[in-house]
């Protein structure tokens, strides 16, 4: 004959429902501040160099009259404009083409 030897089992215990019940307010309450709660709107200051720009915000330059001024003109070119074969040869030969 067999003898079982069982332990009593706790129903519940006050601590760990205490300690559920603090995880769950936690949770929630993180989760309330997360998604709910407005994040508080942070007052910029403008700066005081920012009324001086909308006197340069008027001003109408004609880019033919900026293309045509002597300082424009004596510009020089150093470096050539880029094209699709560049400077020198760019890339592989095409093996698809005869030669």
């Amino acid at each position: 004959m067999a003898i079982i030897v069982e332990e009593e089992k706790k129903i519940g215990s006050i601590v760990r429902i205490v300690g559920w019940l603090a995880v769950l307010v936690i949770l929630g309450v993180a989760i309330y501040y997360l998604f709910f709660v407005a994040p508080p709107s942070a007052a910029v200051p403008t700066p005081v160099g920012l009324s001086n720009l909308t006197s340069l915000s008027k001003v109408n330059i004609a880019s033919g009259s900026v293309a045509q001024t002597q300082q424009f003109l004596s510009l020089q070119q150093y470096i050539p404009s880029p094209s699709a074969q560049g400077p020198a040869g760019v890339g592989r030969t095409n093996p698809f083409l005869a030669p």
